[in-house]
């Protein structure tokens, strides 16, 4: 896989099919494909879930195929510990689920507190929802496959069905290899 500064300032497609992965690293790799100074186009092929749907908004354009979706939700981990320790880590869990956040916010149409619901509730969102709520730009319409074309006569099949004269009934047939084996 080239690295982003070898590919230069070429336009680049990325195609996402992701359950998530760590927010940290999810929040990484969409502010590497924000600063690409090409245009960053996002395919979502089947599910941009959780780190996914981050790494989803550093998009130009973000499509989604009918069928696709997206899961938001806030930063959540497993933990064994005290009250102290839980305490501690809900408020870290606070501040990174603000952070994965402003990613969102860079697309999001509604209102902070509309997002904070949708992000509450671990949403999973249809490609017709990621459109209306700005997630997406663009949903690709299944293509219509159209019926097989009649095939086609080869160059050399057409211009002899062009070109070909039969034989007039008269005229005797001769072939340029009998003319010179005399």
């Amino acid at each position: 896989m080239k690295s982003l500064a070898e590919i230069g300032d070429k336009d680049i497609d990325v195609h996402i099919n992701s359950g998530g992965g760590d927010t940290f690293e999810s929040i990484c790799i969409c502010n590497l494909l924000k600063q690409h100074s090409g245009i960053v186009n996002i395919y979502i092929d089947s599910l941009a879930g959780s780190g996914a749907s981050v790494i989803a908004t550093a998009g130009e354009k973000i499509f989604m195929f009918p069928a696709s979706m997206q899961f938001i939700h806030n930063a959540s981990t497993i933990i064994y510990g005290n009250a102290k320790e839980l305490r501690k880590t809900a408020e870290d869990l606070d501040k990174i689920s603000e952070s994965a956040c402003q990613s969102y916010k860079s697309k999001f149409v509604g209102t902070d507190e509309e997002l904070t619901k949708l992000l509450d509730e671990e949403t999973f969102l249809t490609a017709t929802e990621c459109l209306d709520y700005g997630l997406c730009t663009d949903i690709i319409e299944d293509k219509k496959i159209d019926p097989p074309a009649e095939p086609q006569q080869s160059v050399k099949a057409s211009l002899f069905a062009k070109y070909h004269k039969e034989p007039q009934p008269d005229v005797p047939k001769t072939s340029l290899f009998n003319m010179f084996k005399k």
